[in-house]
């Protein structure tokens, strides 16, 4: 686990420590926006493998299917984005299992997913 670097937000503690303003930025962007359930980082922002040019792996789950996503104005971060009405059941496991979630509208959900309780630096 690494501390927090900026505004804390929930798991902030399991997200790489340069890529936690703007994951957190966007967080809040998305708690603004009722159509937003949950938001979960995965891929090497979680990890200690991360570096400065590593881009943002992020999974929004929406109620209805979006007409965009929230987006920050940052030219230094790249967000690959990705939802829960375009990926396979498949992919969505995975990021269920090894992503870390960041923003729940209702945190009770979590305990229907398979998330990380532990954050492993790999």
């Amino acid at each position: 686990m690494w501390k927090s670097v900026t505004t804390p937000y929930q798991n902030i503690n399991c997200i790489f420590p340069t890529k936690q303003k703007p994951i957190g930025k966007m967080v809040s962007l998305c708690v603004k926006d009722k159509n937003i359930k949950r938001v979960i980082v995965f891929g090497s922002s979680t990890m200690a493998r991360c570096n400065l040019w590593s881009d943002i792996d992020i999974y929004f789950e929406f109620d209805k299917e979006p007409f965009r996503y929230p987006c920050i104005k940052d030219p230094n971060e790249v967000f690959d984005k990705f939802n829960n009405f375009s990926l396979s059941q498949e992919f969505k496991d995975m990021i269920y299992e090894e992503g870390v979630i960041v923003y729940e509208r209702e945190p009770s959900l979590s305990i229907l997913i398979g998330k990380r309780e532990n954050c492993k630096k790999e």
